[in-house]
């Protein structure tokens, strides 16, 4: 059984633990303010062979007023997490597990459409009954949830202590190696304190808590806001006045979103709007090319978007023909943090098509996700994108 402190070869839990420790910006100030707005400088040789823009990144982000976090020492389960997110119908809790063997992360909330909820997650989910019953005042956080895991084995847990007011000096928190395979997730982790006690009941069976260093219960209650980019694939096609894409969820029918496309000063926005969040691109309009240069999610009840990623240079028009190979750098902001992490982007051309290549840079929780995005034209008229975590990272230029 793989623990997030042992993912780590030849530390030990109690030299590891500084290692998962919060840092500060992953880009410094003065690197972000040189960042150039500017073109790509693309020299292309071909018109486009789609009507609307290709979206070769899936952003993703959540802002959570309350995030309570319990590992347990389970054979098959590790983290515990259960999220608070505010909407426009109240509170929404979300309880994610993350298993002990791949640290991936599965959600079970009480949504009945949950496949439908923000698709450009890649995470399995389950739509099941979560039962909490919330006894907290100003100063306590005294909570009970009870569901089913979606292996169908129930779950108990309750936890009691102080709310997350402690706010931290260094937020850039660790992802502690979860859902590697599935997403590049970058955190800011702006509040946090530590529970007086928690339980944890699995299937009739009370689990002991795994202990920090061997000498502190892991369970703590957090304000976190998740964000990143995230590998999945989908089908883009032309409707009246806008764009759909066809996500695949799950081993059932793809989950169809409609964007608008608005122009604005030079820009093109394609937006994805639901109650809880809105997905924006923007692209640069430049020659005739459509350039990415920006992606946002923004959250219902938040000032600061979850999620905020710039591109500099702007990245190709992926619906175009051009030679060479072309590299961006990119930044990702989390709740307005600036610079949480970074990295680059090559885009080339090849016999097949276009191939994007994701590479992350700092810090080191997002250097082992690189990706690669493909990018194939289909004969009636759609555009398929299939975007996957590779093992090998290219050299760097």
């Amino acid at each position: 059984m793989a623990r997030w402190w042992t993912l780590i070869p030849g530390l030990s839990a109690a030299c590891s633990v500084p290692r998962m420790l919060p840092r500060g910006p992953a880009v410094s100030a003065q690197e972000r303010s040189a960042m150039p707005m500017s073109p790509s400088g693309a020299e292309y040789t071909g018109e486009p062979l789609a009507p609307f823009p290709v979206l070769p990144l899936l952003v993703w982000g959540a802002a959570y007023d309350l995030d309570l976090v319990i590992v347990s020492r389970h054979p098959e389960w590790d983290m515990h997490e259960y999220a608070r997110l505010a909407t426009p119908d109240g509170p929404l809790w979300l309880a994610k597990d993350a298993r002990s063997s791949t640290m991936a992360q599965s959600i079970v909330a009480d949504i009945d459409d949950l496949r439908s909820w923000w698709p450009e997650l890649p995470v399995a989910r389950r739509a099941y009954p979560l039962i909490v019953e919330d006894r907290s005042t100003g100063e306590l956080v005294d909570v009970s949830l009870s569901y089913e895991n979606i292996d169908g084995q129930s779950v108990e847990i309750t936890y009691r202590g102080k709310p997350p007011h402690s706010l931290q000096r260094l937020r850039n928190g660790s992802t502690m190696g979860h859902s590697v395979d599935q997403v590049m997730a970058v955190l800011d982790l702006s509040h946090r304190d530590f529970g007086e006690s928690a339980t944890v009941r699995i299937d009739g069976e009370d689990i002991p808590l795994e202990r920090i260093a061997g000498l502190i219960p892991f369970r703590m209650a957090l304000k976190q806001t998740q964000a990143g980019l995230a590998i999945g694939s989908f089908r883009e096609e032309a409707i009246e006045g806008g764009l759909r894409t066809h996500h695949r969820v799950d081993e059932g029918e793809p989950v169809a979103q409609d964007w608008t496309l608005t122009e604005e000063a030079g820009h093109l926005l394609v937006q994805q709007h639901s109650p809880l969040r809105t997905l924006r691109y923007r692209f640069r309009l430049e020659d005739g090319a459509r350039e990415l240069t920006e992606l946002t999610v923004t959250q219902w009840g938040r000032t600061d978007p979850p999620a905020h990623v710039v591109l500099s240079p702007a990245l190709p028009d992926l619906s175009r023909r051009f030679k060479g190979t072309h590299t961006s750098r990119f930044v990702v902001d989390v709740n307005g943090q600036r610079g949480h992490a970074r990295g680059r982007l090559e885009a080339s051309w090849g016999e097949d098509g276009p191939q994007l290549l994701l590479i992350p840079e700092a810090p080191w929780w997002v250097t082992d996700r690189p990706m690669r995005t493909t990018v194939r034209y289909k004969g009636d008229g759609s555009v398929q994108i299939d975007i996957v975590r590779i093992e090998a990272l290219p050299p760097s230029p």
